[in-house]
Order: structure tokens, then sequence, then C-alpha cells
């Protein structure tokens, strides 16, 4: 079963991933390919660190399922760990963007396999806290008001992308999610 999060900067995607890995340790990673540098809170096996070099020859070599610029920086998913992925079996849980879900889910379709996905958002309406978690992780001012602006239209982009999320409030704690999420998966394993 794959498990995609979604959400804002700073609506605790990382947090609740984390929460759930510490709850079900079998559960793994579907691994992005991503040009940022790494930063102390990404999670084991979340990312390959890749030069833009190589990142451009993945591209060429129609490796990706989807790849998006955020920030500057360049993220995509290979449509070989996405196989993998489903072949493995278990939980296997994707800190994905909107546009990112919406193709993995189409994929999966085409693959006859798109009972294996469910999709997380994780909704930061509170402008308040989303300023306090951004200020907290270090970002620049710049980075702080551009992440801010872009909030605002995530929430728009998710019901135009037609993907059946669940929406859970970011202002839960990640403990209190993951609890919430892990419901759900059970409730997504009994129905299958």
């Amino acid at each position: 079963m794959l498990l995609t999060i979604t959400g804002p900067s700073a609506s605790g995607k990382t947090s609740l991933a984390r929460a759930l890995m510490t709850r079900v340790p079998a559960m793994t990673m579907l691994r992005s390919v991503t040009t940022r540098a790494s930063r102390p809170s990404d999670l084991l096996g979340e990312y390959h660190y890749a030069s833009g070099v190589e990142f451009d020859q993945l591209l060429t070599d129609h490796e990706f399922l989807w790849m998006v610029e955020v920030h500057g920086n360049r993220y995509g998913t290979r449509k070989e760990d996405v196989r993998g992925a489903v072949e493995h079996g278990g939980i296997i849980l994707g800190i994905l963007t909107v546009e990112a879900t919406k193709q993995l889910r189409e994929y999966l379709t085409s693959l006859g396999k798109e009972d294996e996905l469910t999709s997380v958002y994780l909704d930061i309406s509170d402008e308040e806290l989303l300023l306090k978690r951004l200020m907290k992780r270090g970002d620049s001012r710049e980075d702080i008001e551009l992440r801010i602006k872009q909030c605002r239209s995530w929430a728009q982009e998710r019901d135009r992308s037609g993907v059946p999320y669940i929406i859970y409030d970011a202002s839960e704690t990640s403990d209190a999610l993951s609890e919430r999420v892990l419901s759900l998966l059970e409730t997504e394993h009994r129905k299958a």
C-alpha cells in the first residue's frame, strides 16, 4: 500500500511521517530524487541527493514519473521506485506535492493498482501557526514570505486535482494525526 502525505510548507508532513514510522517500524519511504541539500529533519531513505547534472540525465532518460521545481530545487520520483514499492507490499510512505500525487494516482491506475493508494492532505489555515513553524525551521524572511503566499494556493490546487484526499487539520499533534492515519489505513486494508 502506498500512503502519500501532502500539504503546504510547515504543515507537519515530515513530523507526521516520523511519527508513523516510529509506530510502524516496517514502514518505508518512497524515495524521491532532489537537487536540494540535505536537512537534519530529512527521514532515512526519503531522498537520493543528486547533482543538477545527474538529475538532468535522469530527466533525459525519462526515468521520472513526475518532476517538479519547488523553491528553486528540483524533485522527482522514479518510475522504477514506484513499481518497486507496489511490488514490495507493506506500507510505503511518500511525501509529495499535489501534482505529484495526482500523477502517481494516474500511473497506478494505468497499472490497475489505484486501490493501492491512500492520500492524506494536511491543511494549515492558521497563518500564525504557519509563521511560527516556518520561523522555528530557520527559514529566511524571504523564504517565509514566499511560502506563506504559496500556502494560500495549495488548497485550491488540491481541490482541482481530483485526488480523493483525506483531509486533516495540521494544527493537531503529529501523534494524534498518526493515530488517525493508522486507523484510516486499517479501515482501507479491511476494504481491500
